[in-house]
């Protein structure tokens, strides 16, 4: 009978410390919790509906307790982050289980839409999963980036630009010696288009000519060609004004995009012809038609 009566309050003792222990443990969860420096919300992982915040989920939500309490946690989030009844976010901790790390926006009270980073895991209890999410406000963070890369791209855009201009300019003192060379005018000619074939800012097919005017008929004559067939060449050596997309810059002093093959303004075809597109553009002095620079892109 003694020794029942031992073994019963060692029970006993065993119990009540145990139940010590569980209140401890529930005690420290919620001082770890209330005073934690980041947001922190607990949700059932089924339902969606938020069951416990701590003091900075309420200051980052601009919500109190009671309020933050048995809402939806999609009514945090804007609309466009929804899939269905639920955040994007909260679907994908919910199914990856273990602790994950994301990003995602959230609607506070007064409708402003605040960055957010969100570090969450799903924990198993006996009456249900619960999602605790743990979050870090990176608005300010996020706009620091986005200042920087538009820095970056301003940067990148100058170098660009002075890059371009430093090969237009190499590009217009080759042709400027090559025209105060002692040649003739058609060698000349063809040099300066092999230069513009070479720069793949103008032509994308290395492709192209020059025609000089004939004005006593009307017409545009290839002085120099650039990966022209022999198959092209016979029909487009000499076009007349207003024939084919050449011929139609020149007789309207105009620059002439053809985005294909199949405009109807395309009426020269030639056996071996491919797909392609040309910039057909007049040289002009004094309101005076030289020639034509025909460059395929």
């Amino acid at each position: 009978m003694g020794q029942t009566k031992e073994a019963l309050l060692r029970k006993l003792s065993h119990l009540q410390l145990s139940a010590l222990e569980h209140v401890i443990r529930e005690e420290w969860y919620k001082t770890i919790v209330a005073y934690a420096n980041d947001p922190i919300f607990i949700a059932d992982s089924e339902l969606g509906i938020i069951v416990d915040v701590n003091i900075k989920a309420q200051e980052l939500t601009g919500y109190s307790r009671e309020e933050l309490i048995g809402m939806h946690q999609s009514h945090l989030h804007p609309a466009h982050a929804l899939d269905g009844e639920f955040s994007e976010t909260f679907i994908k901790h919910a199914l990856i289980g273990t602790s994950h790390r994301d990003e995602d926006k959230i609607v506070r009270k007064d409708g402003t839409i605040l960055d957010v980073s969100i570090s969450a895991g799903v924990i198993a209890l006996p009456t249900g999963k619960l999602i605790i999410g743990i979050f870090r406000d990176i608005t300010g963070q996020k706009k620091i980036t986005r200042q920087h890369k538009r820095h970056e791209n301003a940067i990148k855009k100058k170098l660009d630009i002075t890059e371009r201009r430093g090969k237009e300019q190499g590009i217009i003192n080759s042709i400027l010696q090559i025209a105060v060379s002692h040649e003739s005018l058609g060698v000349q000619l063809q040099k300066i288009l092999e230069i513009i074939m070479k720069n793949t800012m103008i032509s994308l097919q290395s492709k192209g000519c020059i025609f000089l005017c004939n004005d006593a008929e009307e017409t545009l004559l290839i002085i120099a060609a650039h990966n022209f067939s022999p198959q092209q060449m016979a029909v487009c050596t000499k076009i007349p004004y207003g024939t084919c997309i050449c011929g139609i810059a020149a007789s309207t002093k105009s620059v002439v995009l053809s985005s294909s093959c199949d405009d109807p303004r395309h009426t020269i075809k030639y056996a071996d012809m491919t797909p392609h597109r040309h910039y057909c553009i007049p040289i002009i002095s004094s309101d005076k038609l030289l020639g034509l620079i025909n460059v395929y892109v």
